[in-house]
């Protein structure tokens, strides 16, 4: 429960700009992590595929800086990374 608490405080200091549904998803899904650390991996794995994933959209101009870029599938995609891989790579 305390690993939820890190989205809420983006959910509240982004104003706006991220969503309550990336909260609750990532709420439901840090249930399956273990420990602290397995959850670090992957609260880090999320940020770092949202961010290469916009850098790069960004820089093939399908995005703009005031576009709003939906995070609940890199939510996914890096869950679904942390639990194939688990602790070799991640």
């Amino acid at each position: 429960m305390f690993a939820n608490c890190l989205y809420v405080l983006i959910y509240l200091l982004a104003k706006g700009n991220f969503g309550f549904g990336d909260v609750i998803l990532n709420g439901i899904l840090a249930l399956n992590f273990s420990n602290l650390w397995s959850y670090f991996k992957f609260f880090t794995l999320t940020f770092c595929i949202g961010s290469v994933i916009s850098l790069l959209a960004f820089y093939l101009n399908k995005v703009s800086f005031k576009s709003k870029v939906p995070f609940a599938k890199y939510i996914v995609i890096a869950y679904l990374l942390t639990m194939l891989i688990g602790g070799y790579f991640v």
